[in-house]
């Protein structure tokens, strides 16, 4: 990160609370034992409620330095936020469509089961049909004999 106006070239490290964007040094970071360290440079140091004053702490953030890295890293995490949301959107989408051609192919093989089904069924009764013009056949001649 880049220095502090009165040090420019000295870099340093800020802490934000995630509950309601107090920030610290990092050198009190170190020596705070009520601070929860969070990824990057998050920590939580308190619950929303309690909102009490802590050391360190400025709830007016008066350096544009400071303001302005805070921006970009919200800015960052709010990019990532959007891609990340763009990708399971994509994912959503491409799985409805697989799950479309999957109901698609399901319905097909439902028809085509109720064909063999009907086949199946007219095969049967004409081979019935068959079988009882046969065996009549076989009657009349057992008679004619």
């Amino acid at each position: 990160m880049k220095g502090i106006l009165c040090c420019a070239k000295k870099p340093f490290k800020i802490y934000v609370c995630i509950n309601y964007l107090g920030v610290y040094h990092e050198s009190c970071i170190e020596r705070l034992s009520n601070l929860k360290l969070l990824r990057g440079y998050k920590v939580e140091c308190c619950e929303k409620e309690e909102m009490q004053i802590k050391p360190c702490v400025f709830y007016l953030i008066e350096n544009q330095t400071l303001k302005n890295i805070i921006q970009m890293e919200f800015e960052g995490e709010c990019r990532k936020l959007l891609e990340k949301n763009c990708r399971f959107k994509d994912e959503l989408e491409n799985l409805q469509e697989e799950l479309n051609l999957k109901d698609m192919q399901l319905e097909n093989v439902k028809v085509k089961m109720r064909q063999l089904e009907d086949e199946y069924i007219q095969n049967e009764t004409q081979l019935e049909d068959e079988v009882a013009k046969k065996e009549q056949s076989i009657r009349d001649l057992k008679l004619k004999l």
